[in-house]
């Protein structure tokens, strides 16, 4: 009796392209994206609170008289002004308490949702 070949049995070789359907290996190509993705939404969304977090701290410092010659204070100073660009001076009230509260708020606003924002576009290739 004579042994069958691969072409007579019907068992040929599979293709490139069916071994990779196979192996799943599109979806793991998604995956590895969508990982990175969420942990580039994660710094994102980190880095944008604490940009929030050193102008509200300016807030607080300016509301409440914070000692100007303290370095703590001093810093955060300049790092609100740095973050908070051209929004620094964007309204201008009779009261500089004011005029820090409000302009400054507005930067912090502005820092949250433009990190919300990309989190939430970087989120999507992980679908």
């Amino acid at each position: 009796m004579a042994t069958e070949t691969e072409a007579e049995s019907g068992n040929r070789r599979p293709t490139m392209k069916e071994r990779f359907r196979a192996a799943n290996a599109g979806s793991q190509f998604k995956t590895g994206a969508g990982s990175v993705a969420g942990i580039l939404a994660t710094i994102v969304m980190v880095i944008a609170f604490i940009a929030a977090g050193i102008l509200v701290l300016h807030i607080v410092f300016t509301m409440f008289k914070g000692n100007g010659g303290n370095n703590i204070v001093r810093h955060v100073s300049d790092y609100a002004n740095s973050l908070a660009g051209p929004l620094k001076d964007l309204f201008t009230f009779k009261n500089p308490k004011t005029n820090t509260l409000i302009n400054f708020g507005i930067a912090a606003a502005i820092w949250v949702a433009g990190g919300r924002l990309i989190a939430s576009l970087l989120q999507r290739i992980k679908t």
